[in-house]
C-alpha cells in the first residue's frame, strides 16, 4: 500500500513539472528560460544582434509622430468644441453666443499656429496648414457676427480684415464672398459703399448744409444707377433727425425706407428697425414699436440692444409692470448678464427708486465694472437729485475709461448718449463754480468732444437755457437727456 501511494505522488509531481515546461517561441525546441518567452540560447543570440540604424530611426520617428499626433489632437479638440457650441447656439438663434464661440475658436487656432515657427514669404509648414479655418466655417462665423451685430461690421472684420485694397480682398476672399451665407450681405455692403462714394464725390453736394438742400441732393442720388435706394431713404431720416425735424417728418422717411426694404427682398432690418421703433414710439404707437423690436429679438435671442430699447419704450409709456416682467424673463433665460442689470437700474430710476437703483448698480460695479450705461444711469440719478459734482465725477471717469479702451484696445466707441450726458454734467457742474483744477480739465474735455461750434438741441438746450430743470426732463416724458 505504501509503494502504491508513493508511485501515485511521484507521477503527479512529474505531470505537474511537464505542464510547467514552455517551449521557446523562436527555435521551437528548447524550454523557455524562467520568466521569458524564449530559451537561453535564443536570448543570448538576440542580445548579440545589433539593430540596424534605419530601425532606430523608424522607432524614433514613430515616437515623435505619436507625440505630434497627440499634441495635434489636443489642440484640435478646443476649436472643435467651440465650433459645436457655436452651431448649437446658431440653431437656437442665440447669435451673440454663436459669435462668441466662433471668436474663441479663431483665437485658439491663431494661438496654436503662433507656436509653430514660420517666416512669411516661405512655404508654410504642413502642420500649420492643418489649422486653417475652412471657407464654410468662416462663412458661418461671418453669419453669426452679422446677425449678432450687423453685416457692415462683419464684412470689415471677417472678410476685409487686414487686406488693404479691393484687389487683395478679391484675390484671397473670393470663395468666402461667393458663399451663400455671405453673398447677400456682400451685395448690400457693395451697394451702400457705392452710394457713400456718390455722396462724397458728387459735384451736387450742397454748399449750404441744411435740411432742404440735403433732401434735394439725396433725391438726385437715388436716381443714379447702382445707388442703394433703401440706404438713401434711411439717410433722409438721418438728416431729418440731425436738423431736429418733427417726429412726423422722421417717420415719413422711415416709412419709405421700410417700404423699399420689403420690396427689395433683402434684410435691411439691422439698418433701420431700431430707429423705426424709436420714432414709432415717439409718435405714440408703442405697440408697433414693441412688435418691431420683438422681430429683432426673434431673429437673435441674444439681442440685448433690442431688449434695452424695448425696456425704454415700456418705461416711457409708463408700462412698468411690462418692463419688470420682461427683465425677469430675460434674467431667467440668460442669467446674470450685465445688460440685464443695466435694464433693471434704468427701470428703478424711471420709477424714482433711486436708493435701490444705486444699490443694484454698486453690486454690479463691484463684481464687473465694464458696463458704462450703469454709470450713466447713476449720473442721471445724481443730476435728478441736484448732486452735480457726483454726476460729473461719474461721467468724467466713465467716459475717459471707455475712450481709452476704444483707442488702446479696440473696444466699443463711446456712444452719443454717453457723450451728451457727459456734456450736460459738465455744463451744470461748470455753472456751480465749485470744481477743482483737475475737474476743470475734465469739463474742458467734455466740451471738446463736440467742438466750439456745437449748439445743443431739444431738452439739453432747454436745460442750458433755463427753460426746463434737469429734474423735469428726467422725471417726465422720456425721462432721459437723449
Amino acid at each position: 500500500m505504501e509503494d502504491k501511494k508513493y508511485n501515485e505522488a511521484e507521477a503527479t509531481e512529474i505531470a505537474a513539472t511537464e505542464e510547467e515546461v514552455v517551449i521557446c517561441s523562436v527555435c521551437g525546441e528548447n524550454a523557455c528560460a524562467e520568466g521569458n518567452e524564449v530559451c537561453n540560447s535564443c536570448l543570448e543570440k538576440m542580445r548579440n544582434t545589433k539593430i540596424p540604424f534605419v530601425g532606430w530611426i523608424a522607432a524614433a520617428l514613430s515616437i515623435i509622430i505619436g507625440m505630434v499626433s497627440a499634441a495635434t489632437m489636443f489642440f484640435l479638440m478646443a476649436p472643435s468644441f467651440y465650433v459645436m457650441s457655436a452651431e448649437s447656439a446658431a440653431k437656437d438663434n442665440r447669435w451673440g453666443d454663436a459669435s462668441y464661440y466662433y471668436s474663441q475658436m479663431s483665437q485658439t487656432v491663431d494661438e496654436f499656429k503662433s507656436l509653430i515657427d514660420w517666416e512669411s514669404g516661405k512655404e508654410e509648414p504642413i502642420i500649420r496648414r492643418l489649422f486653417k479655418i475652412g471657407t464654410e466655417t468662416k462663412a458661418k462665423m461671418f453669419e453669426a457676427y452679422a446677425k449678432a451685430y450687423n453685416p457692415m461690421e462683419a464684412i470689415n472684420k471677417i472678410v476685409i480684415g487686414s487686406h488693404t485694397d479691393y484687389d487683395s480682398v478679391m484675390a484671397h476672399e473670393k470663395n468666402l464672398i461667393e458663399n451663400k451665407l455671405v453673398k447677400p450681405y456682400w451685395d448690400i455692403f457693395s451697394g451702400i459703399i457705392y452710394t457713400e462714394e456718390i455722396f462724397n464725390y458728387s459735384e451736387e453736394y450742397p454748399e449750404e448744409e441744411n435740411y432742404e438742400n440735403f433732401i434735394k441732393f439725396y433725391e438726385s442720388v437715388e436716381k443714379q444707377a447702382g445707388a442703394d435706394r433703401v440706404y438713401v431713404a434711411f439717410m433722409k431720416y438721418v438728416v431729418a433727425a440731425a436738423f431736429d425735424e418733427t417726429v412726423e417728418v422722421q417717420k415719413q422717411w422711415l416709412d419709405a425706407c421700410d417700404k423699399l426694404a420689403k420690396e427689395s427682398g433683402r434684410d435691411y432690418r439691422w439698418l433701420y428697425y431700431y430707429d423705426y421703433a424709436d420714432v414709432v414710439a415717439k409718435s405714440g404707437n408703442y405697440d408697433l414699436a414693441v412688435v418691431l423690436l420683438d422681430t429683432l429679438i426673434e431673429d437673435n435671442r441674444n439681442n440685448f440692444d433690442a431688449y434695452s430699447k424695448k425696456n425704454r419704450i415700456y418705461l416711457s409709456a409708463g408700462k412698468f409692470d411690462e418692463a419688470e416682467k420682461m427683465i425677469n424673463e430675460v434674467k431667467e433665460e440668460f442669467g446674470n448678464y450685465g445688460e440685464v442689470y443695466e435694464m433693471e437700474v434704468t427701470m428703478l430710476r424711471y420709477k424714482g427708486e433711486y436708493d435701490k437703483a444705486k444699490t443694484v448698480a454698486a453690486t454690479i460695479i463691484a463684481e464687473n465694472d465694464s458696463f458704462p450705461e450703469i454709470h450713466r444711469q447713476l449720473a442721471l440719478i445724481y443730476l435728478a437729485e441736484g448732486d452735480y459734482a457726483s454726476a460729473f465725477k461719474e461721467m468724467d471717469t466713465t467716459y475717459v475709461n471707455v475712450y481709452n479702451m476704444y483707442v488702446q484696445f479696440g473696444g466699443e466707441e463711446p456712444t452719443e448718449e454717453l457723450a451728451l450726458t457727459y456734456y450736460v454734467c459738465a455744463r451744470l457742474y461748470d455753472a456751480t463754480g465749485l470744481f477743482t483744477e483737475d475737474e476743470a480739465n475734465g469739463i474742458g474735455r467734455a466740451y471738446s468732444i463736440f467742438g466750439e461750434e456745437y449748439e445743443p438741441q431739444g431738452d439739453i438746450k432747454a436745460i442750458i437755457d433755463g427753460e426746463k430743470t434737469v429734474k423735469q426732463v428726467l422725471t417726465e416724458g422720456d425721462c432721459d437727456l437723449v
